[in-house]
């Protein structure tokens, strides 16, 4: 946990990021999550995970080349009911969705539906619900993804994030919101 929370506050910025890279920590971290078996453990790994690869596309490469968002995908689908579990998950998948070639690989690992679970299970985290709505505007830039995100109910769901929007800590989730739903 210390580990975590040393990495989530060394790697804000892409050198840095690339440091812990190069050194092994990004698949430390992978194994890490691969190898626990608790749930709060394996957020805060998770959550290491997204600061590192937040906006460094080689920490991006990283994940998507060590088939990890598979281990990723399945450890969400195991813990529905765990919000920073979900929330570290879907920044993560947020970053990866601003890449093109990364869209197919979320589409097919099934963080479509994931994501609007999440959305569901806990509409009252402002962080994930920014973060869900960033990965459906980055996924909605695609014009074949956005028939798919449309058809998946994507929009009902940013919608109803969307009505309930109404205090001074949910403008950022509604400014993103709005900006994103105006791509589907």
């Amino acid at each position: 946990m210390a580990v975590c929370r040393f990495l989530s506050n060394f790697a804000v910025k892409e050198d840095c990021c690339l440091t812990v890279l190069h050194h092994g920590g990004v698949d430390a971290l992978m194994a890490a999550f691969d190898n626990s078996v608790d749930t709060n453990t394996r957020a805060s790994v998770a959550s290491a995970i997204w600061t590192c690869s937040a906006d460094c596309g080689e920490v991006q490469k990283s994940l998507l080349a060590s088939g990890w968002m598979t281990s990723l995908a399945a450890v969400l689908q195991a813990n529905l009911d765990h919000s920073p579990l979900h929330e570290a998950a879907l920044g993560i998948v947020s970053g990866l969705s601003r890449s093109a070639q990364y869209r197919e690989d979320i589409v097919n690992l099934g963080f479509i539906d994931a994501t609007i679970q999440a959305m569901k299970a806990f509409d009252d985290n402002t962080t994930l619900l920014k973060e869900a709505c960033g990965v459906f505007g980055n996924l909605a830039s695609d014009p074949d993804l956005r028939v798919q995100l449309g058809e998946s109910g994507v929009i009902q769901q940013v919608l109803s994030v969307l009505s309930k929007c109404r205090s001074h800590d949910d403008r950022k989730v509604a400014k993103l919101a709005d900006r994103k739903s105006t791509r589907l």
